[in-house]
């Protein structure tokens, strides 16, 4: 209702500009965290073959130093790693991937954790190309596979670094993974920032470089996920409550998220930006006639591209019509039952993402 009365108020006042509506968890770097139950022992599947990802805004305010594990902490997983901010001397701040040392000599609930010989390995954006900003969202994903016994990390789709050394292998029980603090006695590193899409998967998801767009979502579970949050305060794969306890689910069934007095919140995006969010694809094709004639468009990839899934979606930024094929040339979409108005069509090809808009 919030969302039709705010289209209508702007439509009065003669503008001409489409909004699409993005929601999002916003952490207060005091106590705000959240984590995902490891009750059913989901994760400890996760030792050979691991892919965790999630989409960060850091706001500016973040505790961030030169020694990440006394840092603010995008992501943590007890005895396994952690993700943490740290100071970059050519962006707002850098992101540290660290290997933990699970040894019965060292003390995870220690209440501070900058101790040098407690990591064992680490990669980093500190050196790349790079450039992280406060207020800017960014995805990161740590990855590893057992084929080749390769650890990665990427930022925005981009290869960090990469590492074959076994500290990367999970060696023990991971517990419950943390966003946005670490769990110890007692609790640290709180974040100051935003978190949206999160997945868990138990491959290795990414080999080499790839697209990934601010507004992309990741698809419905699969065998091998174990976790996936949309984090759109109830919305999607995730019923999570705004506060107390919600859950999630997977192919395994549904566990618990405990989200600790987490604030939702919401970013609208105009038509530009929708659109601005492809530029950096190189998926290129026409839409035709459009407007559409008898609830009908065609999409035609460019000489040499081959379109293998179409998406409309709605003012809002959702789904509403997806349509699965085998490098096509062309495609026929069908707008039967839409609303007249204004849709984006995404186009997946062999060559990348792309959108463009289209009226009804």
């Amino acid at each position: 209702m919030k969302k039709n009365l705010l289209f209508v108020a702007i439509m009065l006042l003669g503008m001409q500009t489409m909004f699409a509506q993005e929601n999002y968890v916003t952490l207060d770097g005091d106590t705000q965290n959240f984590y995902a139950s490891n009750g059913n022992d989901d994760f400890d599947v996760l030792i050979d073959d691991y892919t965790y990802e999630i989409m960060v805004r850091v706001d500016d305010g973040a505790v961030i130093n030169d020694e990440p594990l006394s840092s603010s902490a995008i992501m943590l997983q007890k005895y396994n790693f952690g993700i943490f901010l740290m100071k970059d001397a050519d962006s707002d701040f850098a992101i540290k991937y660290v290997a933990f040392n699970p040894s019965d000599d060292h003390d995870m609930d220690v209440e501070t954790l900058d101790i040098p010989w407690f990591v064992d390995g680490s990669m980093t954006t500190e050196s790349s190309a790079v450039n992280l900003k406060y207020g800017k969202w960014f995805h990161v994903a740590i990855t590893r596979s057992s084929a080749d016994n390769t650890a990665k990390l990427f930022v925005n789709g981009k290869m960090i670094s990469s590492s074959t050394d076994d500290i990367w292998k999970f060696v023990t029980t991971p517990g419950a993974p943390n966003f946005g603090y670490r769990y110890a006695k007692p609790s640290a590193n709180y974040l100051k920032g935003s978190l949206d899409e999160v997945r868990v998967s138990k491959v290795a998801r990414y080999s080499e470089d790839f697209k990934i767009n601010r507004l992309d979502k990741y698809p419905t579970a699969d065998e091998n996920d174990i976790l996936i949050l949309h984090l759109d305060g109830g919305e999607g794969t995730t019923t999570a409550v705004q506060e107390g306890t919600g859950s999630y689910v997977t192919t395994g069934g549904t566990k618990s998220v405990n989200l600790k007095n987490i604030t939702w919140e919401s970013t609208m995006f105009t038509e530009d930006d929708i659109l601005a969010l492809a530029t950096n694809s190189i998926a290129k094709f026409v839409v035709y006639p459009n407007p559409a004639v008898n609830n009908k468009v065609s999409v035609q990839a460019q000489l040499g591209e081959a379109i293998n899934k179409v998406e409309v979606l709605n003012m809002v930024g959702k789904t509403v019509k997806v349509i699965e094929v085998s490098k096509k040339h062309e495609v026929s979409v069908a707008l039967d039952g839409l609303s007249s108005g204004i849709y984006f069509v995404k186009v997946t090809s062999n060559k990348g993402v792309g959108v463009k808009k289209i009226i009804i």
